[in-house]
């Protein structure tokens, strides 16, 4: 690619990208699946006849799907869908949820999970031994990081008892198939406009791990309402107040800027805003600043230095609280 002429993206080493004119070509690799996007179709033609004559390759058309998740386009409307309706349909009649009672909700309120849960004895213990649980949430898993950052809490809770898993934590597995299988042609939806990156941030404080009280984390990063990237991650050390939690829950958020910072340096035509929001008690980032400043507090500790580091983060918008029913990481901490 690089003999050609295409530059290799810094953030991610499977994306090309070329531009000549007001055109351009991005080429994403995965295996040995690929897909090419581009304003010039004769450009793109060029190129796939470049790759054919180093290459034993099928040109497949436009496309219709890659790695499980189909695309959909409407280019008279100017959008893409993208979702796994399929591959949802495949994972129920695999656990024989196919035909499973719908729920309304990744996961009821009513499942309070923890260690406790655990198999207690013996016949528990082999009831559980021949259930795919970890099958299951490999298959959720899946789901979750492609195009379902609706059931990212859910997947995130009942992933913590793969190694010791009860008939209650299975109960909750089969709940999220459930929901999917009455939410399965859910799809995120990509619109033609300038592109716009904005950034949603929450964080609970040791409310859904009943185990080790430690607090979860939730992001989601939006190009113009849509979600392209989503977290929701329980925080590896137990912090002692809601400050600490705060703070900590940042710094995933930050590293994602820097690394799209870095990618969207490669792609024309995008107008970057950093913008991380959320239930936040204090002002964190300082506004176009390639520094993060913290008045009230001071933590001694090298997990931060990420967000001191200067040139690390690129421009970070002032944070701004939200209620609750507009901070769109709400659901990837809780029920």
């Amino acid at each position: 690619m690089l003999e050609i002429g295409y530059s290799r993206c810094n953030a991610d080493h499977c994306c090309y990208v070329k531009r000549f004119g007001n055109s351009f070509i991005i080429l994403l690799l995965y295996v040995d699946d690929m897909l090419i996007a581009g304003s010039d179709v004769k450009e793109i033609e060029r190129l796939k006849d470049q790759l054919s004559r180093r290459f034993d390759m099928k040109d497949l058309g436009e496309a219709k799907q890659i790695l499980g998740m189909k695309i959909t386009r409407d280019r008279n409307a100017g959008k893409l869908w993208l979702s796994q309706s399929d591959y949802i349909e495949k994972v129920l009649c695999r656990f024989n949820m196919n035909i499973a009672k719908l729920v309304r909700v990744p996961l009821g309120s009513q499942f309070k999970l923890s260690n406790k849960d655990s198999p207690q004895d013996n016949s528990e213990k082999e009831k559980m031994r021949v259930t795919p649980y970890a099958s299951a949430i490999g298959s959720l898993m899946y789901a979750m990081v492609c195009t379902r950052p609706d059931i990212a809490h859910a997947v995130g809770v009942v992933s913590r008892f793969m190694s010791n898993p009860g008939v209650m934590h299975w109960e909750a597995v089969k709940w999220i198939l459930r929901y999917l299988r009455g939410t399965k042609d859910r799809a995120l939806v990509f619109v033609r406009s300038t592109l716009t990156l904005s950034g949603f941030v929450d964080v609970d404080f040791a409310v859904s791990d009943l185990d080790k009280r430690r607090s979860t984390t939730g992001y989601v990063f939006t190009y113009d309402g849509t979600a392209v990237s989503w977290i929701s991650k329980l925080q590896k050390i137990v912090t002692l107040s809601t400050t600490e939690a705060d703070t900590l829950f940042s710094l995933p958020s930050v590293s994602f800027c820097s690394v799209e910072d870095k990618t969207l340096r490669n792609c024309p035509y995008c107008t970057l805003l950093y913008s991380i929001e959320g239930e936040i008690r204090r002002e964190l980032f300082l506004l176009q600043s390639r520094e993060v400043g913290f008045s009230d507090f001071s933590i001694s500790s090298s997990r931060f230095l990420l967000l001191n580091e200067p040139g690390g983060t690129g421009h970070v918008a002032r944070a701004r609280p939200l209620a609750e029913a507009e901070c769109r990481a709400a659901e990837l901490i809780k029920r």
